[in-house]
């Protein structure tokens, strides 16, 4: 299935994202490196020249990752007997949704940073297993949000999963639902751990993979609603937040924070798809 212009519009659009994440994270290291830090810094993880590593922090490495992943996914979604995109690009043929796992125990202060990937991977694995469902980690910054790991006390950074899991019929994602939404601990008061949102067009899944590959530019504020629950917003990250994340990230590999399962990993052989599996 080649590209069509929707699809092209939308990788434009996470192109500008990642251009706004280039500049406040080169910004951060200058604010909080030295010169020749922030020179070694700036060309092994943030440079064009090095995109092939694929290194989670570096946004020309997704710039390479989003359009293979794009083409790769709905090729996959296209290609299976039960399922399909509508020729008009319109409604989908399959019941997918974005469902979305944060767990307390994924929780952490942004001054010190501790997340075991692998372990948070197993869970969504273990929770989606017998599904077909391809998901990626990222991190959010809590600007109002004080969080305390190991003694030490900070912003709140709060690692989670988004998953887009399809299926035959929307039963069957309800069923799923049910069965998991106990087994992760939520935070900030909210009742579950576990979100689900139908994804009923073309425009919301292709939407919705590139907002799971996005580059962490935004951080996030509280507000309480009338009735004590929270509610959330977009907000600019500190300089220093946005330094504590990306020191805490620049280790990881792009794909360490992606997982698959079912139909998305019998069908893709590339090397951009060959996530870490556990």
């Amino acid at each position: 299935m080649k590209l069509n212009k929707l699809v092209r519009k939308i990788i434009r659009n996470a192109e500008e994202w990642d251009q706004r994440y280039l500049e406040v994270t080169v910004h951060s290291l200058e604010r909080h490196e030295d010169y020749r830090t922030f020179e070694q810094t700036k060309r092994q993880f943030l440079s064009r020249k090095n995109r092939g590593e694929f290194n989670l922090t570096n946004p020309y490495s997704k710039r390479l990752w989003l359009p293979e992943l794009l083409h790769s996914f709905l090729t996959i979604i296209g290609d299976r007997d039960e399922a399909g995109l509508d020729d008009d690009y319109g409604v989908l043929k399959v019941a997918c949704a974005l469902i979305t796992f944060t767990h307390k125990e994924w929780a952490c202060a942004d001054n010190n940073i501790q997340f075991d990937i692998g372990r948070a991977k197993q869970m969504v694995r273990n929770a989606l297993m017998g599904t077909d469902f391809i998901g990626c980690f990222e991190a959010a910054v809590y600007n109002n949000e004080e969080w305390e790991t190991d003694g030490v006390v900070g912003k709140l950074v709060s690692f989670h999963c988004h998953a887009i899991s399809w299926a035959s019929s929307y039963s069957l994602l309800s069923r799923l639902r049910s069965r998991i939404k106990g087994r992760f601990e939520p935070i900030l008061g909210n009742r579950f751990g576990v979100r689900f949102a139908k994804l009923k067009t073309e425009k919301d899944l292709v939407t919705a993979v590139a907002y799971i590959a996005k580059m962490p530019t935004l951080g996030y504020r509280t507000f309480k609603r009338e009735n004590g629950k929270k509610r959330q917003e977009s907000s600019k990250l500190s300089f220093k937040s946005r330094h504590h994340l990306f020191t805490a990230l620049k280790k990881y590999d792009l794909f360490k924070f992606w997982l698959f399962g079912g139909g998305w990993s019998k069908g893709n052989q590339s090397r951009s798809c060959q996530a870490e599996r556990i």
